[in-house]
């Protein structure tokens, strides 16, 4: 057992080591100017109008209102019996074909959450030609003019958004939470989708504590159809059931990938999706050279009264 332990030893010096590298980084990043972080926070939408949380959007005050159902058609409506989400840490788009990639991934697609979202000039057309429903980024920072943080984009329009963001500790630049919500073609449910990415350079768990909470009340208020998906940055065994515990608390379960090329660190996945009122039909974690996360694709379907129609 003694070559065990020395193994485990010599790979927490490695991560220590490492994880000071990437801290001091962006720690010198931020302070050199290269990044800024608005001092009230804000979204970013499809028009270009920008939207600052807790004043002039919809999620003041943490209350989820009622549902706009007047007549959910095909057009503005997800269908029930496929819904099919795209989910990626997409690096800040960093590689020369990253764009490319993820159009090519995009086919099919009625939902897609990012994380490290960059909104530069090239995504903002390719999404805006791609999703009628249109695209909101919650803001994390502005770098060179570029906003980057968690991204949604869908087929239909959201009747509902919301944000949160808390910063790192240490490195101050803030993680984002996006949360929307969407009609249902022949239902009265409506479908809450939660965009996260988690905060990292921290042992401690309080900051990752308090976003989750921050995210729950308003998350829980919601009794249909949700799903959660992005980088939870759950490279420990503290996080993994910090992340388990909230999971519980809102009645999910996880997707579960046959061939799992999802993204790990310390012998941790980062990257999860949790779902509830739906059944996954088609699962895949796909790898991917220009990031260093692995996008998930998911099929899912209405399960239990999913043909209730709105009103009955």
């Amino acid at each position: 057992m003694g070559w065990r332990n020395s193994v485990l030893e010599c790979k927490k010096v490695v991560f220590m080591r490492s994880y000071s590298l990437i801290v001091f980084a962006a720690a010198l990043c931020f302070f050199s100017g290269c990044v800024s972080i608005s001092g009230s926070h804000f979204t970013v939408e499809q028009d270009g109008s920008t939207c600052s949380i807790n004043a002039d959007c919809l999620c003041e005050n943490s209350k989820l209102p009622e549902s706009y159902l007047v007549a959910v058609t095909q057009e503005n409506g997800l269908d029930p019996e496929q819904i099919t989400l795209l989910n990626w840490n997409s690096h800040k788009e960093t590689g020369p074909q990253w764009l490319q990639e993820l159009q090519a991934l995009l086919n099919g697609v009625d939902l897609l959450a990012l994380q490290e979202g960059a909104l530069t000039d090239e995504l903002r057309d390719l999404l805006s030609n791609d999703y009628a429903g249109g695209w909101t980024l919650a803001n994390a920072f502005t770098q060179s003019d570029i906003h980057t943080g968690v991204l949604t984009a869908s087929l239909v329009k959201p009747d509902f958004l919301c944000s949160y963001r808390v910063a790192e500790p240490i490195i101050v630049v803030p993680k984002t939470v996006l949360i929307t919500r969407y009609p249902i073609v022949g239902t009265n449910k409506t479908l809450l989708l939660v965009n996260m990415h988690m905060v990292n350079f921290s042992f401690a768990t309080t900051a990752y504590r308090e976003q989750l909470k921050n995210a729950f009340f308003l998350i829980n208020q919601h009794q249909g159809p949700l799903l959660i998906a992005g980088d939870f940055n759950s490279w420990s065994d503290g996080r993994m059931a910090i992340i388990q515990h909230f999971a519980d608390g809102l009645a999910t379960e996880a997707v579960q990938f046959a061939e799992d090329n999802r993204t790990t660190f310390l012998g941790h996945v980062l990257d999860h999706i949790f779902y509830r009122g739906l059944e996954p039909v088609e699962a895949a974690a796909l790898p991917v050279t220009i990031s260093d996360h692995n996008p998930m694709r998911v099929t899912f379907r209405l399960v239990g009264d999913r043909f209730a129609r709105t009103g009955e």
